[in-house]
């Protein structure tokens, strides 16, 4: 599961307290494999996400809840809004929740590579493996 930070900036959740988006992740069937439900959290001074959501553990599910940090970055116009990871505290656009996990964390804490990158290291073995060299 991967929550952007853009998704929530755009639903105005950092301007309304009391507003709250619902990500799903569907397959391909329409079946929703699983939702996180994000609202702002109205007991801290500093801008903080509640994440809702529910994990596998064995046969049963267990409800989780975690509290991820925002961070501004100032600009000429404006700023940029990142999430400060709940583990390394490092600016994040992306969190990720890999199966077998059970906390949101940056890409780097979970040790997942960004799609995009691993499209490239497919793309560099195919042509390694086919014997085209690729320049350019």
């Amino acid at each position: 599961l991967c929550v952007p930070i853009h998704r929530l900036v755009r639903a105005g959740i950092l301007k309304d307290p009391a507003g709250e988006l619902c990500l799903q992740w569907k397959d391909s069937d329409g079946k929703v494999l699983n939702s996180v439900t994000v609202c702002r959290s109205v007991f801290s001074e500093d801008p903080t996400f509640i994440f809702r959501f529910w994990i596998s553990a064995g046969p049963a599910w267990q409800k989780m809840e975690q509290q991820v940090p925002v961070t501004y970055t100032a600009l000429r116009h404006g700023r940029n809004t990142w999430f400060a990871c709940p583990r390394c505290r490092r600016r994040s656009r992306i969190l990720v929740l890999p199966p077998e996990r059970d906390e949101f964390a940056c890409r780097i804490c979970h040790q997942v590579a960004s799609p995009a990158r691993r499209d490239r290291r497919g793309k560099a073995r195919e042509s390694r493996e086919s014997g085209v060299l690729g320049i350019g």
